[in-house]
């Protein structure tokens, strides 16, 4: 039986999984090396904590695109809606907890490891992969006990890495207890004082998810927020407009929803340009902007990979911040409590860089510089938790997989400095340049080759874009 191994079990190895499993035409032995006890479930959908919600509607994810309403369909089937009424937006659309995916997505494998359309095997292998070696054409996986799997074909899915201090954070305050690199520990997110006083250092949906958590549990908690930029998650529009083709279809569309209105660029100056175009066309008319971004947002892909090197450097250093703040956006349960909390002046953002920390006895005392007044401040805090977010650079990874992948040649780190080197096909490119027929590369890993590969739709087409080229290495 032809064998294939995935390193790394979140959702996105499931779904590269259970795709195989439904769409080979022969019996496959599909092997996911993953060390959690569960496949499916990763960092984002382990979360446990009720506040904790997907951001985008449950009609929007899926674990395979010929099954596009199966989340939902779930949700409503099975009782989840009536045991989290808050589930349930305005519209009708529903935001589960995000610990609900992750269940779905681990009972999804385990029904295609019972039963599956190919007849396919499919197995958790409890373990960590520690390096790569190649004979012929197959691969050989070294696992944490010593053990080796021998696969026809490899697929890496795991994500960034885990989040690091950032400066001046990351020296003896990494070790202490009032600082908390990892906003997902939580364990330590329980042990914050009812009273007290908490600074956050990012603006996004991950400081959005702990701000959340923090507020509703803690009635006499104060949460400032601090990122260099001040720029937050936008939301939804209050009234949703009917689409006349589904989402998996607008991601399809050849050439893409942008590049029908706009023909292509080859500048981030003239993307730009268009898209405040139709932002500003839609505003005039007293309509909300947010589906002028989404044109752009789902022909990311091809928009993303029309430019240049030169172009896509000049996106992540002056845009990537203002772009994630559109396409992120406040599940509307969350963005309750963070009005609310804000009106009352429980929560506070600002715009500005920390220049300088302090352990003292009485709790961390923090200095910073206000963006806009470049005014200093000082502030004593009892709990600093970092959402900055994860780290992006593999050749700094602990992940010894990855460190073992690079240095012995099978990977190298994109161009652009984000996530390993892939070709449109999803295929690994090694220290030699050149892609290797058997090595793929799923998931955010390969950002720098297509822009847009972070959210569930994205990772659910980039999988079926990539499946007839994994089909086409196996033997």
């Amino acid at each position: 039986m032809t064998a294939v191994i995935v390193i790394g079990g979140g959702f996105t190895g499931a779904a590269v999984a259970i795709a195989l499993s439904r769409r080979a035409q022969t019996p496959l032995d599909i092997a996911v090396i993953e060390p959690r006890v569960e496949v499916g479930r990763g960092v984002a959908y382990s979360a446990t904590d009720r506040d904790h919600r997907i951001n985008a509607p449950a009609a929007n994810h899926c674990l395979t695109a010929d099954d596009a309403e199966g989340f939902d369909r779930w949700l409503r089937q099975t009782g989840r809606v009536e045991r989290d009424p808050e589930m349930a937006a305005a519209d009708g659309s529903l935001f589960p907890r995000r610990s609900e995916l992750g269940a779905y997505a681990c009972l999804t494998f385990d029904q295609h490891t019972a039963r599956n359309p190919s007849g396919s095997r499919l197995r958790h292998i409890r373990s960590r992969a520690m390096s790569l070696a190649q004979n012929g054409e197959q691969f050989h996986v070294r696992l944490e006990n010593g053990e080796a799997l021998i696969g026809d074909l490899a697929v890496i899915t795991t994500s960034n890495e885990g989040p690091r201090p950032p400066a001046p954070f990351a020296t003896d305050l990494s070790s202490d207890p009032r600082f908390l690199v990892d906003p997902w520990d939580t364990v330590r997110l329980k042990e914050i004082k009812r009273d007290g006083r908490v600074m956050l250092l990012g603006a996004g949906l991950t400081a959005a998810d702990v701000a959340a958590s923090i507020l509703r549990e803690r009635p006499h908690a104060r949460v400032d927020v601090i990122s260099r930029t001040g720029i937050r998650p936008t939301s939804r529009p209050a009234v949703t407009e009917p689409m006349t083709q589904t989402l998996w279809e607008r991601l399809d569309s050849r050439p893409s929803l942008f590049e029908k209105l706009h023909g292509r660029h080859e500048t981030v100056l003239g993307v730009l340009r268009a898209l405040r175009k139709d932002i500003a066309t839609r505003t005039e008319k007293g309509m909300p902007w947010q589906p002028a971004f989404d044109d752009l947002r789902e022909s990311a892909r091809m928009v993303w990979m029309g430019l240049p090197f030169a172009e896509r450097r000049r996106f992540q250093r002056h845009l990537r911040r203002q772009y994630d703040a559109c396409r992120f956006r406040y599940p509307p349960q969350t963005k309750a409590i963070l009005d609310s909390a804000e009106q009352s002046g429980r929560l506070r953002f600002h715009a500005g860089s920390v220049t300088a920390a302090e352990a003292t006895p009485s709790g961390i005392h923090v200095t910073w510089r206000d963006r806009v007044s470049r005014e200093i401040q000082s502030v004593a805090i009892d709990q600093v938790i970092n959402c900055i977010g994860l780290a992006s650079r593999p050749d700094a990874s602990d992940n010894p997989l990855l460190r073992a992948a690079l240095h012995d040649g099978f990977c190298r780190v994109a161009p652009l400095g984000i996530g390993l080197d892939v070709d449109e096909a999803c295929r690994a490119i090694g220290a030699d340049g050149r892609a290797t027929r058997c090595l793929f590369v799923v998931g955010p890993l390969s950002f720098a080759t297509f822009g847009y590969c972070l959210g569930v739709p994205f990772i659910i087409d980039q999988i079926a874009r990539a499946l007839p080229e994994m089909f086409e290495a196996l033997p």
